[in-house]
C-alpha cells in the first residue's frame, strides 16, 4: 500500500500514551495528528539515516564485520495523491551506504507500475493488479482506495478519543524553518519517550490495541478486502481471527517484560517533533532513536562466559510535507519500448487471509513442540537449541530425559530434593520419587512401571509418565531416533 505519511505511523502509537488530560499542547498535537490522517494529496520528502554497531561479538563472523559500524543516508522524494478517483504517486530515492550511492525511481498509475533500479538501464513494468496477488483489477482497486479510509478512520477515532501525558510533551513554540515553500514560522511541540517510558508505553499501546472492539472490526474490515474470492468473510475466519488477537494480548502480558529485557533505550530514547503550521497541518516531522539489542546468549550453553553481545542502532528519520490537499500534478516520462521491460510473468506472492492464519496456527503449534534425540546431549526446546547435561536415553523400552529439560519443554517448575524431583504446572503438581517407580498427581498415588534416576548428578525422569501426567503427546520417529513432545493448549 501506498505511504500515508509516517505521521499516520506515529498516529498509531502516540493516540494510545493516553491519560485523559487535557492540555492545550496536547489538543494542539491531537487535531494536527487527526488533521494528517485526512491528507488526500501532498508532496513530500524523507531523509532517514541510521548505523549499527556490533558490541562484543567474534571477529570471525566477517558478516558482521561488514555491517559493523555502517552508516546509511537514504533521502526520497514522493508526490502522490489518494484521491478516490485518482491513484497515482512518484516517488525517487538516493541511497548512500559507507560511501557507496544508488538511485531508484518508482511510478504507479492505477494499473501499472514503473520501477528503474540502478543495475538497470530501463524501468522494469509491473501490472499493479499481479504485483499486489489479486486476481482482477476491480478487487484490487477497491482494496487501493477504502484501505486507506479504514485505517484512516480507525486512527483519527483513536487519536480524538485520547489526550497525552503532560510530562512527555513539550511546547517548544514559534520556531522559523526552511520549508519546500519558503520560509515559514511554525508550533514546535516535542514528545519524548526515555527507556522505561517508552516500554510502558508500548505494552499499553499494545493491551489497548489488541482488546479493541474497533481493531478487531478493522481487522475483519481488511480481510474481506483481501479476500480474493470476494466472498465474505465466515464465521470460522472471524473466530480464528480473533482468537490470534487475544492469543497475541495474552502473549503481552505473559512475556513483554521477559523480552524487554534484551531492548534498552539509549541516550534520551526516542525524541519526536511535530512542527505544525497555522493551518494546523503538520508539515515536518523529525523522529530521533537509540536502542541497544541484547544477544540472548541462553541460545547456546556454553555462551554465558562470554561478554555480553549487543547491537546498537540509532535512527533519524525527517519528513517534510507540501502541497497539502492542492491539485497534485505528477510528470511521468515517456514509457515505450526502448526503455521499459515488460514483467508478466510476475506472480504476487500476497497470501489470502485463511492462508495467513493458518502459517500463523502453524508458528503457534511449533513453539510448543521440543525434540530430544536418543544418545545425544543436545535437545530443541521450543525451538531453541539447548545442550543438557545428561543425553537422553532408552532404557526399559522408555525414554528418559533430564528433568531440567523436559520442565522447560512443557513450561513447569522443577525442584529436586535428592530424594524427590517435583513439577508444577498450572494446577497440577507431579511428585517422582528417586530410585522408586513411586509418583503422585495432585496428591495421589499413580501407576507407574519407571524408575526416576540420578545420573552423573542429574535427575533422569521417565518422559512418558511426566507427558501423561501434565498435558503433552508424544510421538516416537524411528528414523531419527527422537522423540517429539508436544504441549496441548
Amino acid at each position: 500500500m501506498k505511504k500515508l505519511l509516517s505521521v499516520v505511523v506515529m498516529v498509531c502509537l502516540i493516540a494510545f500514551w493516553a491519560v485523559g488530560c487535557t492540555s492545550s499542547t496536547g489538543a494542539a498535537l491531537s487535531n494536527a495528528l487527526a488533521n494528517a490522517v485526512n491528507y488526500k494529496s501532498f508532496d513530500s520528502s524523507t531523509e532517514v539515516k541510521f548505523n549499527i554497531k556490533y558490541n562484543n561479538f567474534p571477529d570471525a563472523d566477517s558478516s558482521m564485520k561488514l555491517v559493523n559500524d555502517m552508516f546509511s543516508n537514504i533521502s526520497a522524494k514522493m508526490v502522490q495523491t489518494v484521491d478516490l478517483n485518482k491513484l497515482q504517486s512518484k516517488s525517487q530515492a538516493t541511497v548512500k551506504l559507507n560511501g557507496i550511492t544508488a538511485d531508484f525511481e518508482a511510478y504507479t498509475t492505477e494499473e501499472s507500475a514503473w520501477i528503474k533500479l540502478p543495475v538497470f538501464s530501463r524501468y522494469l513494468k509491473f501490472d499493479q493488479t499481479k504485483l499486489n496477488g489479486f486476481q482482477s483489477k476491480e478487487k484490487f482497486l477497491a482494496y487501493q482506495r477504502q484501505m486507506p479510509v479504514l485505517i484512516g478512520d480507525f486512527a483519527k477515532k483513536y487519536i480524538q478519543n485520547y489526550k497525552f501525558k503532560l510530562e512527555n510533551i513539550k511546547d517548544n513554540g514559534s520556531v522559523s524553518i526552511q520549508t519546500p515553500d519558503g520560509t515559514k514560522n511554525v508550533k514546535e511541540i516535542e514528545v519524548t519517550l526515555n527507556d522505561a517510558q517508552f516500554k510502558e508505553f508500548i505494552k499499553f499501546g499494545a493491551k489497548e490495541l489488541l482488546g479493541s472492539e474497533d481493531f478487531k472490526k478493522l481487522i475483519i474490515d481488511v480481510a474481506k478486502l483481501l479476500d480474493e474470492e470476494g466472498t465474505a468473510v465466515d464465521e470460522e475466519l472471524e473466530k480464528d481471527l480473533e482468537e490470534a488477537l487475544n492469543t497475541a494480548k495474552e502473549e503481552v502480558d505473559s512475556s513483554f517484560d521477559e523480552a524487554m529485557k534484551y531492548f534498552e533505550m539509549l541516550d534520551k530514547g526516542m525524541v519526536i517533533k511535530f512542527y505544525i503550521d497555522s493551518n494546523g497541518e503538520i508539515i515536518r516531522d523529525d523522529i530521533n532513536l537509540a536502542f541497544r539489542v541484547k544477544q540472548n546468549n541462553s541460545f547456546y550453553n556454553d555462551s554465558e562466559s562470554q561478554e555480553e553481545q549487543s547491537v546498537d542502532i540509532t535512527l533519524s528519520i525527517k519528513d517534510d510535507y507540501w502541497n497539502i490537499n492542492k491539485a497534485v500534478s505528477i510528470n511521468y516520462p515517456t514509457f515505450n519500448d526502448d526503455n521499459t521491460i515488460l514483467y508478466e510473468d510476475y506472480e504476487g506472492s500476497r497470501m489470502s487471509v485463511k492462508q495467513m492464519l493458518e502459517e500463523y496456527k502453524e508458528a503457534k503449534r511449533r513453539e510448543r513442540i521440543s525434540e530430544f534425540y536418543i544418545g545425544n546431549d543436545y535437545a530443541f526446546i521450543k525451538g531453541k537449541y539447548v545442550v543438557m547435561n545428561s543425553p537422553a536415553y532408552n532404557k526399559n523400552n522408555t525414554i528418559y530425559v533430564p528433568a531440567k529439560n523436559i520442565a522447560d519443554a512443557l513450561g513447569a517448575k522443577v525442584e529436586g530434593n535428592g530424594k524427590t524431583v517435583k513439577f508444577t504446572k498450572d494446577n497440577d503438581t507431579l511428585v517422582l520419587y528417586v530410585n522408586s517407580k513411586k509418583a503422585a498427581l495432585n496428591g495421589r498415588d499413580i501407576s507407574n512401571s519407571f524408575v526416576t534416576e540420578v545420573k552423573d548428578g542429574t535427575s533422569m525422569v521417565p518422559l512418558k509418565v511426566v507427558t501423561q501426567s501434565l498435558g503433552a503427546k508424544i510421538e516416537w520417529n524411528q528414523y531419527s531416533r527422537s522423540i517429539t513432545v508436544e504441549v496441548q493448549k
